[in-house]
């Protein structure tokens, strides 16, 4: 009588079995070539062979496992080549299941501490739920990390390579980045250099994680920019303190940078983001928006003859009016001063002509209280440019910003209290101003002379704070362009003593630097700078900022 062969001896049979063939699919896997299509072919045939054996003997850990690797290809396609790393720790993880019989289950990641999930989430429902993109070759730590998130009450996406992670992060945004450094596809320091240069103006949190202690002891060592880093540990609790920790401290720093401190509007940083985020959404959408700068008109009245606070109620009253009359998608920002922005996605010049123009007669009979007894009214002038689908080939964000300036420029001209479109015929104020240039690095001051000196400037050079504060009480120039670390007095200190001294009141300044750190930049503004460049940065960008910055100084 033939003896019946126990399913104990059975599983035993199948991961001796499975053991020698995965060895040997895993060597084939790693020297996969991208023209090994019938090689791949082969290792996806074999892997469905065993995943249908231990489903026979209940192995439903093996078989999760090689359902992963059996969806990266499928019988008429060949495994893509940037895929190869993700087969090799598919195939290892196969092979750790019929070397060792312990649960899966038990080396995955998890929370040590329940009651941190439930905080997490109660968090989320009172503030709104965050979103988060996580980064890892890893399918079975990426999918557990982010059950785990989404748990927590996180907004999660997974990508498991570079390339997609980037195309993630451009099509959307997200509140906290979390990446693998070892990312089959690319590296940490490559993926935070390509996102940089693509996103030069994000406030995105990194986190990055290491798959051991030696790879980050060598990393950490060339001084990758991450917020954070862990090393890839069963516990998960650290991570959820620190992703929710470094969200918390991107949302205080969003509000200095993104939100004007006195009129609760947008700041100029802020719609210089969207402008250049819808700038490329334009070219695949083929949608005509329209761009509005906006001038109180004679407003440096109304503080000489009532002080700063009646003019800061001002201010804060016309922010208050427009915020109430503009749609959610339309962004509303404080440009400096008296002078606001709007954009207008998805609407031409004509209707966006036609909506201001309302709001302008509405807001002009809107009463404004000085005091118990006296009131006031504001007007305002306006200059409208459209971006047309032709100029977005030929014409930066900033050179359009110039032409809805010139069309300010050409209503304060015609009498103030109206809106103008920007067309052709109009020009610029033509002058030759004075343009001090104050840096230390005596290789950038001869790069920006000989540069600037093609146009239309007076130039005047300073190699330290001191200096420059000496010319430019000497030349009064309408525009100083000052670095921010110099020699006796730095930047911040020169800026400082100019915006104290009320002939640099009204003066424009663009700080220049090449630390790029966002408190810095938020430091800047708020000292009073009009704009800030990091280096190394765009002769031709400068030139428009500048020209923007002046136009602006011919409207006061």
């Amino acid at each position: 009588m033939k003896k019946e062969i126990s399913n104990e001896t059975k599983e035993q049979v199948f991961k001796l079995n499975a053991r020698n063939r995965l060895d040997d699919l895993l060597k084939v896997a790693k020297s996969l070539r991208p023209v090994d299509s019938n090689v791949e072919q082969m290792i996806l045939k074999e892997v469905s062979e065993l995943k249908s054996e231990a489903k026979i003997l209940g192995l439903t850990e093996f078989t999760h496992i090689a359902s992963l690797v059996e969806k990266m290809g499928d019988a008429n396609e060949m495994i893509p080549f940037y895929m190869k790393r993700l087969v090799v720790i598919a195939l290892e993880e196969l092979l750790e299941q019929v070397r060792h019989t312990h649960d899966i289950q038990k080396r995955l990641p998890k929370v040590h501490d329940q009651t941190l999930i439930e905080a997490l989430r109660e968090d989320h429902r009172q503030g709104g739920p965050k979103s988060m993109l996580i980064v890892d070759s890893d399918l079975l730590f990426l999918n557990r990390v982010a059950a785990i998130l989404s748990e927590a009450g996180f907004m999660v996406e997974k990508a498991n390579n570079g390339t997609d992670a980037l195309r993630k992060v451009l099509d959307k945004s997200f509140d906290c980045l979390v990446i693998n450094y070892e990312i089959y596809d690319t590296n940490g320091a490559d993926f935070l250099s390509d996102l940089s240069e693509v996103m030069t103006h994000s406030l995105l949190p990194i986190v990055i994680i290491y798959n051991d202690e030696v790879i980050q002891t060598q990393v950490d060592s060339k001084k990758i920019l991450a917020d954070d880093t862990f090393v890839k540990q069963i516990e998960l609790d650290p991570l959820l303190l620190s992703v929710q920790r470094i969200i918390a401290r991107n949302e205080r720093m969003k509000q200095q940078v993104y939100i004007d401190e006195l009129t609760g509007a947008y700041t100029r940083r802020f719609f210089l983001e969207q402008l250049e985020s819808l700038y490329k959404q334009e070219n695949s959408k083929q949608e005509e928006s329209t761009i509005a700068i906006i001038d109180l008109d004679f407003f440096k009245r109304v503080n000489d003859t009532y002080g700063h606070t009646v003019g800061d109620e001002v201010l804060k009253t016309f922010a208050r009016f427009m915020q109430s009359h503009v749609r959610e998608q339309d962004v509303f920002a404080r440009y400096g001063g008296e002078e606001f922005i709007l954009l207008f996605p998805g609407i031409d010049s004509k209707t966006a002509e036609k909506q201001l123009n309302q709001l302008r007669e509405i807001f002009s009979k809107q009463k404004i209280a000085v005091s118990d007894d006296v009131d006031i009214t504001q007007t305002f002038s306006c200059g409208i440019v459209e971006i047309k689908n032709e100029q977005l080939e030929v014409m930066t964000p900033t050179e359009l910003l110039n032409d809805a300036d010139i069309a300010l420029y050409e209503a304060k001209k015609a009498g103030r209290n109206q809106v103008l479109v920007y067309h052709e015929g109009m020009q610029a104020k033509n002058h030759k101003y004075k343009i001090l240039i104050a840096d230390d690095d005596k290789l950038m001051r001869t790069k920006l002379f000989k540069q600037l000196a093609k146009g239309n400037w007076e130039l005047l050079l300073a190699t330290n704070g001191e200096e420059a504060l000496s010319i430019a009480v000497s030349e009064q120039p309408q525009l100083i362009l000052l670095d921010g670390w110099m020699p006796k007095l730095d930047g911040f200190q020169a800026l400082q003593k100019l915006r104290e001294d009320v002939q640099f009141k009204d003066t424009a300044i663009i700080m220049l630097t090449g630390n790029d750190s966002y408190e810095d930049i938020a430091q800047a503004l708020n000292m009073g700078a009009d704009d800030y460049v990091t280096k190394p940065f765009s002769i031709i960008e400068l030139e428009a900022r500048m020209n923007r910055l002046l136009i602006r100084k011919d409207l006061r």
